[in-house]
């Protein structure tokens, strides 16, 4: 029921008619707090119309800077600059969470407006992030867990390997020969 937007011999290309927006904006009536057990129950009983999200992310919700604010709908705006980094533009009259539609991962960070704000895990397998009224920018950035650990023990490897092929060359006036046999 997809229709193909092109072809090669090796792969197919559909469109999808209506795909979930990559960000949405969910206030505090649109919020759920529940324990990670009871996430894909609810989930599964209304997937798009409220954000799942574990009890202790409560407080990062900001507070209403006044209750009789009048509520208009969210402006989104979802770019991606490469696969590293994500950047959403929001403006809203009223606190919520950003939620993006990307796998959840310790790797992610996020800055509001340049300043560090949490990473919540969301609907059991994405993310959100806590943001106030007004217009803001958030930026998230992943860096693989453990990665300058992996690049340190590369280089160590290969200086090791380097002294123990240094080391296991002949010397001035001796030759592989006497080695052939053992």
């Amino acid at each position: 029921d997809l229709e193909l937007a092109g072809s090669t011999e090796d792969a197919n290309l559909y469109r999808v008619a209506n795909p979930a927006p990559r960000a949405d904006f969910f206030a505090e009536d649109r919020t759920e707090f529940v324990a990670e057990r009871q996430i894909p129950e609810s989930f599964a009983a209304n997937p798009r119309n409220r954000l799942l999200l574990p009890p202790d992310a409560r407080q990062y919700l900001p507070d209403r800077a006044s209750s009789d604010t009048a509520i208009h709908p969210a402006q989104i705006d979802y770019t991606r600059p490469s696969s590293d980094e994500i950047l959403v533009r929001t403006t809203s009259d009223r606190p919520g969470f950003v939620h993006v539609l990307e796998a959840y991962d310790p790797g992610w960070t996020a800055t509001m407006d340049g300043a560090s704000v949490p990473v919540v895990h969301a609907n059991g397998f994405a993310m959100a992030i806590p943001v106030p009224a007004g217009s803001h920018t958030v930026r998230l950035r992943y860096e693989t867990p453990g990665r300058a650990m992996g690049e340190g023990l590369s280089l160590l490897s290969l200086g090791l390997l380097a002294v123990l092929i240094a080391s296991a060359r002949p010397r001035v006036g001796e030759s592989f020969e006497g080695y052939a046999g053992q």
